[in-house]
């Protein structure tokens, strides 16, 4: 990637296309800023809507600096995006200062009008410094992001399930450990070494039935990841034996780091049963990848719909939590009906935790239908997978209205279709890159023996 393709004069639509995100990203931190939509009446007292009420607190925790700062991080980008590419640095720098700002002071003069809602212009300022910051950095990410998307084009094209493996065990290592609250003192972790579970067994309330599809759609990631592997090795040409061998390598691999950084977590619970069950399906799922005798035709739809099956049995007893149906009841029944107001309500480590392992979930859901769909047109298929994730969402919801004690809530659904619709443009945006890097393969062949014959 040299210097001079980065900063190539940017086309009118590209801007245009910087500008639609930018103003997606805006309406999207305003309606997290304004979650649950709840305002003062105006009165004799004094006006709802005050500037006079903003004031000069400092964070409540590290968490909300860093929620403050990150959040306005993409509105920098997008607003570095709409310059020109040849503007410099500081003209950037200025122009997402002056967005972030403006629009971190109107989130804060609306929460003024907010019970719910504390405004104050330590927010505003570090809004502001996260939009100038990211558009500072801009540039090397946009270097490097294309650096990545190169590389990621080319490996996708050389080994399609090995990248695939890497994908899936980066993002489950990063679910993981989420809320990351690593322990720092010794009797911390003396207290989650006496917490630990080292018995085999498998204890849930829902009872042992619920407890075995559990620890089953649990393990039902490194099923993939090892069919994944040894069905990618076996397409490089690799023997049996050493495909299923480099696939449980990299499962156990995969499962003791991710045991071993949750032991050190002080929210979580060590239990001995988790990863000798992902170490076994790993197993599993590379014995069928390598195409071993007793396995059927390894074929990719087969692991996809298999995991995709598991998860959803996984999220019949989670939502549920007890099989006994009842009629839904108006007076004990909850729905939140605006979208991620539950996960506003929520700290701010397990409603990460909660968002990043459901986007992985229906990343996984989508991806096995639109795989199991590969003979439909693009479009017909990706409109039926995003379909099927967000009906299966809106069944699991209904279903939690009829059990006692359970909420339902329209956050999975809305997660549901961004994440089907993001994979859907991740995808068109991925197959145009491959077919040019594809282009720029066969013409660096072809032209290197005849340069060789005119030597």
């Amino acid at each position: 990637m040299t210097q001079e393709s980065v900063h190539q004069p940017r086309s009118s639509r590209q801007r245009a296309t910087a500008a639609a995100w930018l103003a997606l990203l805006a309406a999207l931190v305003l309606y997290g800023s304004w979650i649950p939509f709840q305002f003062r009446r105006f009165t004799s007292a004094g006006p709802a809507f005050d500037f006079s009420a903003i004031a000069v607190l400092p964070p409540t925790s590290r968490g909300d600096l860093l929620v403050n700062l990150l959040a306005y991080f993409p509105i920098g980008w997008a607003a570095a995006a709409v310059l020109s590419s040849r503007a410099t640095i500081a003209r950037r720098a200025s122009a997402s200062l002056a967005c972030g700002f403006i629009l971190s002071l109107v989130v804060e003069w609306v929460q003024t009008a907010m019970p719910d809602r504390v405004a104050s212009w330590m927010d505003v300022g570090l809004n502001a410094a996260g939009a100038a910051a990211g558009a500072a950095v801009w540039p090397l990410l946009l270097r490097t992001g294309q650096t990545l998307r190169r590389c990621c084009q080319q490996e996708w094209i050389r080994r399609p399930l090995m990248a695939a493996a890497v994908i899936l065990s980066t993002a489950v290592l990063i679910v993981g450990v989420i809320p990351s609250d690593f322990i720092r003192t010794t009797e911390q972790l003396h207290d989650a070494l006496l917490r630990a579970d080292w018995t085999l067994t498998l204890r849930l309330e829902a009872g042992w039935a619920a407890a075995l599809i559990h620890r089953a759609a649990d393990a039902a990631w490194f099923a993939v990841i090892g069919y994944c592997t040894a069905f990618g090795r076996r397409r490089q040409g690799w023997a049996k034996t050493d495909a299923l061998a480099s696939a449980t390598k990299h499962g156990v691999v995969v499962a003791c780091v991710l045991t071993a950084v949750q032991l050190l977590c002080a929210g979580h619970v060590f239990r001995l049963a988790e990863p000798i069950w992902r170490v076994t399906a790993a197993l599993i799922g590379a014995l069928f990848g390598g195409g071993c005798r007793f396995s059927p035709i390894p074929t990719p739809r087969m692991a996809f719909v298999a995991f995709g099956m598991m998860v959803a049995a996984d999220w019949v007893v989670q939502s549920t939590g007890s099989f006994a149906f009842f009629a839904a009841d108006p007076a004990t029944a909850r729905l939140w009906a605006v979208p991620f107001e539950s996960l506003w309500r929520t700290p701010l480590t397990h409603a990460v935790r909660e968002a990043a392992s459901t986007l992985l979930v229906f990343a996984v859901l989508v991806s096995a239908m639109r795989l199991w769909l590969a003979d439909w047109p693009a479009a017909r298929a990706w409109t039926a997978a995003i379909g099927f994730a967000v009906a299966l969402s809106l069944g699991m919801e209904w279903s939690q209205l009829s059990v006692p004690g359970q909420t339902a809530d329209l956050t999975d659904p809305v997660l549901a279709l961004l994440t089907g619709l993001l994979l859907s443009w991740t995808a068109r945006r991925m197959r145009l890159g491959l077919s040019a890097e594809l282009t720029r393969l066969v013409e660096r062949r072809t032209s290197a023996p005849a340069s060789a014959a005119g030597n």
